[in-house]
């Protein structure tokens, strides 16, 4: 008797395990870019983007001001846009960008939930998410031929969540929160410069 009810804990164990899933991944990004528009209407025949530092970097970031560039030759806000700008270049305006990245990894949290994963011999990974945070930071200085200046500011957040079983999926998973939280910072940004500048473009 007593074996027959330790075969059915164990068997209803096993169904909880196969039914919450031992693997998967996650990703959340804040604002969601498809709720942000990748387009605008024209306003400057030509553009300058320059890189400011960033007081951040995480290098699998890549390179976030030349994606900031392309999201705006993309967009039709501007008919020319120049990155890097070259001082022979004549624009409208030149926008001077800072984009920082930061990363962190949720040590303890993770560490936790690793500990008891193993403690409990995994039957407790099912229930465990690793999350991982990533905050990106714009800041944008408009600054037109005629010497006016303009500040723009945007940030996003993204979160990665893995299960245990999927640990080796987190480069991928990374990678595509990256991806997703740049493309919302860009278009923030982009829709900051389209509603709040503008310009004589020439026809």
């Amino acid at each position: 008797m007593h074996r027959g009810r330790v075969g059915l804990a164990a068997g209803l164990m096993a169904m909880a395990i196969v039914a919450v899933g031992c693997t998967g991944r996650s990703v959340v990004v804040r604002p969601d870019p498809q709720s942000l528009s990748a387009t605008a209407p024209r306003q400057f025949a030509a553009l300058g983007v320059r890189a400011v530092p960033a007081a951040y970097v995480y290098p699998a970031a890549g390179e976030p001001v030349a994606g900031f560039a392309s999201t705006l030759e993309r967009s039709g806000v501007s008919e020319k846009v120049y990155y890097p700008i070259r001082p022979d270049d004549t624009v409208d305006a030149v926008l001077d960008t800072q984009i920082d990245v930061t990363f962190d990894q949720n040590n303890g949290s993770n560490f936790a939930k690793a500990f008891f994963t193993g403690f409990t011999m995994f039957l407790l990974e099912p229930l465990f998410w690793y999350e991982y945070d990533y905050v990106l930071s714009g800041k944008v200085d408009v600054v037109k031929q005629n010497g006016s200046r303009l500040r723009l500011d945007a940030t996003s957040t993204g979160t990665f969540g893995v299960k245990f079983f999927s640990l080796a999926e987190a480069n991928e998973g990374e990678g595509e929160t990256l991806r997703q939280a740049k493309e919302s910072l860009y278009r923030q940004m982009l829709g900051q410069l389209a509603g709040r500048t503008t310009s004589n473009p020439s026809p």
